[in-house]
């Protein structure tokens, strides 16, 4: 198949990675499952399976255009210092609501717990400035567990070509 030929979808690149698909499963039907990825972390929530106690599926989302991980940065209140502005920057979010009519999501951002830590970490952006996303992701090799900010954003989730999921985990 190529483009400009027998659409389905209209996306000539969805047509092509659905004839794949349809083709594989002529050769080995309906074997294949990813290890890791947002329907197992999903079967893994509801079933109890994995990371007992767990709680929450965190995401990270690919930009369009970009093809890089999403970056939010939010305010809270600073009860730490004198400032009453403590900024929080990543790249890994729980998803707290979305609504189907409009497509927009409630997100909120999550920090890291970095191994032998007990204080969460809510600066992934490398200094509160942003940087191309993968360096806010690859903070995640660092992390014990993932932690809630309390900070939340909405989305508007068209401007995402892509979600990664991370298998549930119980936040702190």
């Amino acid at each position: 198949m190529s483009c400009g030929s027998e659409f389905f979808t209209s996306n000539c690149v969805c047509d092509t990675l659905l004839a794949i698909v349809e083709a594989q499963d002529k050769i080995n039907p309906a074997t294949d499952e990813c290890t890791f990825g947002c329907s197992m972390a999903i079967k893994e929530l509801v079933g109890g399976v994995g990371n007992a106690g767990a709680d929450s599926i965190p995401v990270i989302l690919i930009c369009k255009g970009t093809c890089t991980p999403f970056q939010a940065i939010g305010v809270r209140r600073d009860t730490d210092t004198n400032t009453p502005f403590d900024v929080v920057c990543g790249c890994v979010f729980r998803v707290i609501d979305v609504d189907p009519e409009t497509c927009c999501a409630t997100l909120e951002i999550l920090g890291i717990v970095p191994h032998g830590q007990t204080t969460p970490v809510f600066d992934l952006c490398e200094g509160k400035k942003k940087n191309n996303g993968f360096g806010c992701v690859k903070n995640l090799e660092n992390a014990k567990s993932l932690a809630r900010s309390g900070v939340c954003i909405t989305v508007d989730l068209n401007c995402f070509c892509g979600v990664s999921c991370i298998f549930p985990q119980n936040l702190v």
